[in-house]
């Protein structure tokens, strides 16, 4: 007694299948991981501690968010904001995009810090093939400006880094030459 089947069933599926399925992951992947928020926690000193010698630029912004600068009467309009608090700032530390670049163009030394989900960064690890975060330091292809990632990425590093500055003028003013270098390139070209 012999069983034939007369209705057989051939799967054949193309890449075509298979590259939506890896597209629709990583759009999962990239929605899911949005929604996890990462921050920077910053340790603020006890009270008691003694006050700083240099000048502190303070930023306060009302209910009607009216920005003013140095505990100041008359509001600044948002479209001045950053240029007014940057004319008035000695050092920046500041997400890798561009505002960074605004920052070199007022001559504010800085640095740079930036911190990705872990899944992002992995996927912008195999998709993106560059050394540094900050469009000066690809520019450049070296470390002009101080870069903070991920791990690095932390209250203490961020600290540390801005002190190490603050405390070394002639890095500060060599930075600063090395953006405006940069900047007259770009402007240049």
């Amino acid at each position: 007694m012999g069983f034939k089947s007369g209705n057989k069933i051939k799967i054949e599926g193309g890449m075509s299948s298979m590259t939506d399925l890896v597209f629709l992951l990583l759009i999962f992947f990239i929605v899911i991981s949005t929604m996890i928020t990462a921050g920077v926690n910053i340790d603020v000193p006890k009270k008691g501690g003694s006050e700083s010698k240099s000048k502190i630029l303070s930023v306060n912004i009302n209910d009607k968010n009216e920005y003013f600068i140095n505990g100041g009467s008359t509001p600044i309009i948002s479209t001045n904001i950053k240029s007014e608090i940057l004319s008035k700032s000695i050092f920046a530390v500041s997400k890798s995009g561009t505002v960074s670049l605004q920052i070199c163009n007022f001559n504010v030394p800085s640095i740079i810090i930036y911190k990705l989900s872990f899944i992002n960064f992995m996927i912008f690890k195999m998709l993106v093939n560059v050394k540094f975060a900050n469009i000066i330091n690809i520019i450049n292809n070296r470390e002009v400006i101080p870069e903070l990632l991920q791990k690095e990425c932390n209250a203490d590093e961020i600290y540390r880094s801005v002190i190490y500055f603050l405390k070394k003028p002639e890095l500060m003013k060599k930075q600063v030459r090395e953006c405006s270098k940069t900047l007259e390139g770009i402007r240049s070209k």
